[in-house]
């Protein structure tokens, strides 16, 4: 009877397992980050291990930090700028196929799937343009098979800083925790006596040649 037992318990546990919904990782292709004098730019391409069984969504978490502060404060210890956002973005992903869909034709032909892409707010620099700005962007990104998108994702959605990208502020009901790590971090100062430059930039994945 205890066998009997053991065994309806796993069953029960089986069952709850895969009535949950399991996100699958997601690659993150990278290409080389792309620091202009006054901005800065990192594209990358999202694919997936294995062809999807069912059609979903690759999602991706963003958490954006953004520091401003004067020449002398290089550890950013006391910006007088230090604001975050938060939001979601989704790509479509059609059954037996590893990479996001086409977009549609109303979003302009582009040749990669996410771009971080940041200018310097000169407004908030000192009157003569000295500053240093600090940006830190924390991605995670997932698969999530046969789910529904909820209405309020939307492309050059207000609320977010996605552009064409499908996006929402708030998480969609069936996120979960744990992903792909897809990060930016990037310094960029102008003080006197040199030009203005981006003094650091760090990506993870890596760009490798």
């Amino acid at each position: 009877m205890t066998t009997v037992y053991v065994l309806a318990a796993l069953l029960v546990l089986a069952a709850a397992f895969f009535a949950i919904v399991i996100a699958s990782p997601v690659r993150v292709v990278p290409r080389r980050p792309e620091p202009q004098p006054e901005g800065i730019e990192w594209k990358v391409d999202f694919r997936l291990w294995f062809p999807s069984g069912r059609a979903g969504y690759i999602v991706q978490h963003v958490r954006i930090r953004e520091r401003v502060t004067d020449c002398r404060d290089p550890q950013f210890a006391q910006p007088f700028v230090d604001r975050t956002r938060e939001f979601w973005e989704a790509w479509p992903v059609s059954p037996r196929t590893m990479r996001p869909e086409a977009p549609p034709p109303s979003v302009p032909a582009h040749d990669y799937d996410d771009n971080f892409r940041f200018g310097i707010p000169k407004k908030e620099l000192n009157m003569n343009g000295h500053g240093r700005v600090r940006i830190e962007v924390r991605g995670v990104v997932r698969f999530f098979p046969g789910v529904t998108l909820p209405a309020t994702f939307r492309r050059r959605n207000p609320a977010t800083q996605a552009g064409y990208a499908l996006s929402d502020a708030n998480r969609p009901p069936f996120w979960r925790p744990g992903g792909t790590q897809h990060d930016l971090v990037a310094e960029w100062e102008h003080c006197p006596g040199t030009e203005m430059h981006w003094k650091s930039v760090d990506e993870t994945p890596k760009f490798r040649e």
